[in-house]
């Protein structure tokens, strides 16, 4: 190929989806199928940081690709179209595990895999989309682009938080999740982080020597890297004074969950694994759904766990109905027997629990047997339980949202009941582990995670794992729960200082253009 470019009016067809420009003369322009295949891959490439291959590095340099492709482009429409096909490539590896939950009753809604593994990331490739083109319109310049872009896609990362109830899987900061600069997390959170990853990622545009961008960005990363280090060095192991609880994982297949002929047996093994011949613990907790109530309300059931309740209370998520409705809960047993419901979940799963705009879609697409039909919770976001003290229950994938997690208050714990059955035994049930770590490492609080099927733990306010079940093992642990930690930077003022920064940067660009860069 030689340098230089078509005409500038390309509509967005398959062939004439790109740009034509290249960065400076002489490069490559990259179009027709092989530019589309080109971004495919660096989108894809981008997503390798993210569990269970977490390969950060590799990730760092296919967004400084994504940068590189961004600069090329020299029309807003051709700037849309890079961020689709990047952001495409990107969701499609991280979101491989959506095809799961179709998969579990293959007979009824198998059909529907190709549609969600090709229609989810379409939807959030739309938000990079916007970020590309935005910045592309905000910019006069190489530089000002770049430095847009980075802005644009953190925006836009915080506005999946929100949009149609939110989605904010994978953010781009969630690639340093094993690694010590997932620390930075305490000061800046998620969105801080990606800011943080994305303005690496752009040094080799912005700075436009090699050397020099790379120098710059190794300095960088080991200085983070150093203080992240520094801080985990904090962390120490609770006393024994702290409450000891004991962590049930049933590891209970999907297909076979709600099968009535197999719940006694199923509620048998989660007794079991609950006595403690070690020695007593002062709680036991069982995952998301654990029992249905309607099990429970059967007496010779209720007789099985009754002697547990007895001796150490019960933490348990259950399906129960109130007012006619089904809810997902978190309920406690105690001695006699007693069940009290202490907290509803208020996040729910569009699509498996709720059906979105339901009055269109029910009425020509077979979703109702795919969807649930619970009720949001509108109880208390902060409960109380004896041993634990203030406590802050999440369930499920909750746990993915920083914003309004750190919006309920300051507890002692965090609690996440979950059931990752639905995800496989793939990257769903790791990513999500991951991504609820941040939650303890943004609010210097100890998390509580009890799953279904693992991965089970207790994470302390520095993200250090005291205690963990596998994925797809059956088993209980006990653990003692860390104390909570002085709160954080990022628990006191949240997302406001990477959101004025933010805006003060767009405004800069906008007013004072670097047109000749």
């Amino acid at each position: 190929m030689v340098g230089g470019s078509r005409a500038s009016g390309s509509s967005c067809t398959i062939r004439g989806l790109l740009d034509r420009a290249p960065i400076r003369a002489g490069s490559a322009p990259l179009t027709g199928i092989g530019g589309i295949a080109l971004r495919l891959l660096v989108g894809a490439g981008a997503a390798l940081g993210h569990g269970p291959l977490s390969l950060p590095l590799l990730s760092l340099i296919a967004f400084s690709a994504a940068f590189w492709l961004h600069a090329s482009s020299r029309s807003i429409k051709g700037a849309l179209c890079n961020g689709w096909l990047i952001g495409f490539g990107y969701f499609a590896v991280v979101l491989v595990w959506i095809v799961e939950p179709f998969l579990i009753h293959p007979e009824r809604h198998a059909w529907m895999a190709p549609v969600a593994l090709a229609g989810a990331p379409a939807g959030l490739a739309l938000f990079w989309a916007v970020a590309f083109g935005a910045a592309q319109a905000i910019g006069k310049g190489v530089v000002s682009r770049s430095v847009a872009l980075v802005c644009t896609l953190v925006a836009t990362g915080m506005l999946r938080e929100v949009v149609l109830t939110g989605f904010p899987w994978a953010l781009p900061g969630y690639i340093w999740s094993e690694t010590p600069i997932v620390q930075t997390a305490a000061y800046v959170g998620p969105h801080g982080l990606t800011a943080l990853t994305l303005g690496i990622a752009s040094l080799p545009i912005v700075v436009r020597r090699p050397l020099v961008s790379v120098l710059a960005a190794t300095a960088t990363l080991s200085l983070i890297w150093y203080a992240g280090s520094e801080r985990i060095s904090q962390a120490a192991l609770p006393d024994a004074t702290r409450p000891m609880v004991r962590l049930v994982q049933p590891n209970i297949g999907q297909r076979d969950k709600w099968a009535r002929h197999l719940q006694r047996a199923f509620l048998q093994r989660l007794v079991d694994e609950s006595i403690d011949r070690d020695g007593p613990s002062d709680l036991i907790i069982w995952p998301e759904a654990a029992v249905s109530m309607r099990v429970l309300s059967r007496r010779d059931n209720l007789e099985i766990v009754q002697q547990l309740g007895d001796t150490t209370p019960i933490i348990f998520g259950a399906i129960r109905r109130a007012d006619g409705s089904p809810l997902n809960s978190v309920m406690r047993l105690g001695k006699g027997g007693a069940i009290e419901p202490l907290y509803d979940k208020r996040h729910l799963v569009p699509f498996g629990e709720y059906l979105p705009f339901e009055h269109v879609l029910s009425s020509w697409l077979p979703m109702r047997a795919l969807a649930g039909s619970a009720e949001p919770g509108r109880g208390p976001t902060l409960i109380s339980i004896d041993g634990l003290g203030s406590v802050m229950p999440l369930i499920c994938y909750e746990a993915l949202f920083p914003r309004e997690v750190r919006q309920r208050g300051r507890p002692d714990v965090i609690l996440n009941l979950t059931n990752d059955a639905w995800f496989g035994d793939g990257t769903g049930p790791r990513q999500l582990h991951a991504q609820t770590r941040f939650r303890a490492i943004e609010l210097g609080l100890p998390l509580i995670r009890v799953a279904n099927t693992g991965i089970s733990s207790v994470i302390d306010g520095y993200g250090h794992i005291v205690a963990m079940l596998p994925l797809n093992h059956q088993g209980a642990i006990n653990a003692r729960i860390p104390p909570p930690l002085e709160a954080t930077l990022y628990a006191r003022i949240g997302d406001l200082a990477v959101g004025t920064t933010l805006v003060i940067m767009l405004f800069l660009i906008c007013i004072r253009p670097i047109r000749n860069l």
